[in-house]
């Protein structure tokens, strides 16, 4: 995936495929990890804990890595699209923290621990959506100016409705009340500044 999407930043301007190719690279991404995915919301740890699953959840946090990296081939694209790949983004960070707090739950305590891992995994997803958010909206310099405000927005509310529609329902202890102190934490600073 990453590949193919270094091949597709670097064509010429007179060679330009339009949006059919990066929509197919994110279609691909999203497939690729459905199973995964489904693990992950499914509240059905067990078959995070094996390797493969780790191994995937690495390679797409290197997929991310590349799309983070090479954001400005984006900029120009329509809106559409944009908003496309920061849900990709958003369903593929979620799919990768969690199977690898899970993973190494397992590896650390057991069936405990990999519980425990999934819960704190789901925990991390929020805070960090949150965090990201607000350090968009507060220091825009980091995202093209148009850009990073609306982007904040979309993760804060993202960060809210995973909250409010999934952690509500899934965390349950210390993991769901960190979940939602440290994210509303972000919100406030948001809100102060």
């Amino acid at each position: 995936g990453s590949a193919l999407f270094v091949w597709l930043r670097r064509l010429p301007h007179d060679r330009n495929l339009g949006v059919v190719p990066w929509v197919a690279w994110l279609v691909g991404a999203v497939l690729i990890t459905g199973v995964l995915f489904r693990h992950v919301i499914v509240l059905a740890p067990v078959w995070l804990t094996d390797t493969s699953a780790l191994i995937q959840a690495v390679l797409i946090l290197g997929f991310i890595a590349a799309t983070i990296l090479a954001r400005e081939s984006f900029y120009h694209r329509p809106l559409w699209l944009q908003l496309l790949v920061g849900a990709t983004m958003l369903y593929l960070s979620a799919t990768a923290i969690v199977t690898i707090t899970t993973y190494l739950g397992n590896l650390i305590g057991g069936n405990t621990g990999m519980h425990l891992g999934f819960l704190i995994g789901h925990a991390t997803v929020s805070i960090l959506w949150m965090v990201i958010a607000a350090v968009l909206m507060l220091h825009r310099s980091l995202l093209e100016q148009s850009g990073a405000l609306w982007t904040g927005v979309g993760l804060a509310v993202a960060g809210t409705v995973k909250l409010v529609f999934f952690d509500l329902v899934a965390l349950s202890g210390v993991p769901r009340a960190i979940a939602f102190l440290l994210s509303g934490l972000a919100l406030l600073t948001i809100a102060a500044m």
